[in-house]
C-alpha cells in the first residue's frame, strides 16, 4: 500500500495529532491513507506500544489497517479512531480525505435502495392492476 498522506501521532507538539499522555511517545506513530482509501496505523517504535482494542481485549499492533469504529490505545491513552480521523480532518480540511462510513452505514444505504427497488415494484403491480381492472 502506498500512502497518499501520512500524519505523525505522539507527544510532541509538532506532531499532526498531538496526544498529551506521559505514556504516549513523542513520536509515537504514524497514520496513512493509501490510494485505496484504507487507514494504515503504524506504531513508530514506541515505548509504550500501540494496541487495538478488541471485545476489551487489548492487542499489541505494529501496523494495522483501521476503520473508523475501531478503538486503538497509545501507551495508556485510549482513544477512537473516529476521534483521530476528526482531528485529521479538522486540521487539514483542504485535503481530499474521504469520510468512510461505516459499515453500518453501507448497510443502511443498502436496505434505502431495496426500499426504492420495493417502492417501484409496488407502483409497478398497482398500474398492472389499475389497467387491468379499468382497462
Amino acid at each position: 500500500m502506498e500512502p497518499q498522506c501520512t500524519f505523525t501521532i505522539g507527544r510532541s507538539p509538532n506532531c499532526d495529532i498531538h496526544l498529551v499522555d506521559d505514556s504516549v511517545s513523542r513520536h509515537h506513530a504514524t497514520l496513512s491513507l493509501s490510494d485505496e482509501g484504507r487507514w494504515l496505523l503504524k506504531d513508530s517504535g514506541s515505548k509504550y506500544k500501540t494496541f487495538i482494542i478488541n471485545s476489551d481485549r487489548a492487542v499489541v499492533v505494529r501496523e494495522v489497517d483501521i476503520s473508523s469504529t475501531d478503538t486503538l490505545r497509545f501507551g495508556n491513552l485510549t482513544v477512537t479512531a473516529r476521534e483521530l480521523l476528526e482531528e485529521v480532518w479538522r486540521k487539514f480540511p483542504r485535503l481530499s480525505i474521504p469520510r468512510r462510513e461505516s459499515r453500518w452505514g453501507k448497510v443502511r444505504e443498502l436496505l434505502a435502495n431495496f426500499a426504492w427497488v420495493g417502492i417501484g415494484a409496488l407502483a409497478a403491480v398497482l398500474t398492472v392492476t389499475f389497467i387491468w381492472i379499468w382497462g
